[in-house]
């Protein structure tokens, strides 16, 4: 916010500095105002951005050593640079919802993914799991519909609605999702798979889809790889 601020003070003097030269011509002020508008934002944006990706790369070593206190503290250091520009709190907050999670306070990661962007569909993935938790699937398909537009080209994202509701019993919505899943990806072979282990009520095995379905159900980490594993992953960090 005081990115934009800051560019906005400085359009108006342009425009004024304009209008001034030429005697009170309108256009004159406002497209140098605009062109000052533009580049100083691009310029105040990129140098925060280089800030707040210093920082999380300092959170990614701490995560590496698993210093998570160390981690959680930069975090919240991070959030004076929220102020300057827009989507880094959000950014934030997702970072420190994906950890409180992965550690399975779900309390504490949903209040941190609440605020998380809601294009982030690994932030809502996590809050539809924690809904499916709770025993309330309807909200988790939901949460997950409401995201398809940043998560269909995902198959863990179709992955997530399709456990839910065939875990609850739901398998003719579970195979609706399946359908909807293999025509975005028709050549996903852990979705095809899926679909035939909906369609037979089998149980289903999500193994195929790898560390990012561990992301979401965290309990599902074989017992050898939990003893190895990290307490969190860094997010991409790109503030707009």
């Amino acid at each position: 916010m005081i990115n934009v601020l800051i560019a906005l003070a400085i359009a108006i003097a342009c425009f004024a500095l304009g209008v001034s030269v030429t005697g009170g011509e309108f256009i004159a002020g406002f497209i140098p105002a605009l062109l000052a508008f533009g580049i100083s934002y691009v310029m105040l944006a990129r140098r925060t951005g280089k800030k707040f990706q210093a920082l999380m790369e300092k959170v990614g070593a701490s995560l590496q050593k698993q210093r998570l206190r160390e981690a959680v503290n930069l975090l919240e250091s991070a959030r004076a640079l929220g102020r300057w520009q827009f989507l880094i709190g959000p950014q934030i907050d997702a970072q420190l919802g994906t950890l409180a999670y992965l550690q399975r306070d779900w309390p504490k990661a949903k209040k941190h993914l609440s605020k998380a962007w809601k294009r982030d569909w690994h932030a809502v993935g996590m809050l539809a799991a924690i809904d499916y938790r709770d025993g309330d699937v309807t909200a988790a398909v939901r949460r997950m519909k409401d995201a398809k537009g940043a998560g269909k080209k995902e198959s863990v994202y179709w992955a997530l609605s399709i456990y839910f509701l065939a875990s609850s019993k739901r398998y003719d919505e579970a195979l609706t999702i399946c359908a909807q899943a293999l025509k975005q990806l028709p050549d996903n072979t852990a979705l095809k798979n899926l679909k035939q282990a909906v369609a037979n009520r089998k149980k289903l095995k999500m193994k195929p889809f790898g560390q990012t379905w561990y992301q979401f159900f965290p309990e599902h980490i074989p017992q050898k790889a939990r003893m190895q594993r990290p307490p969190g992953r860094q997010r991409s960090a790109r503030p707009r």
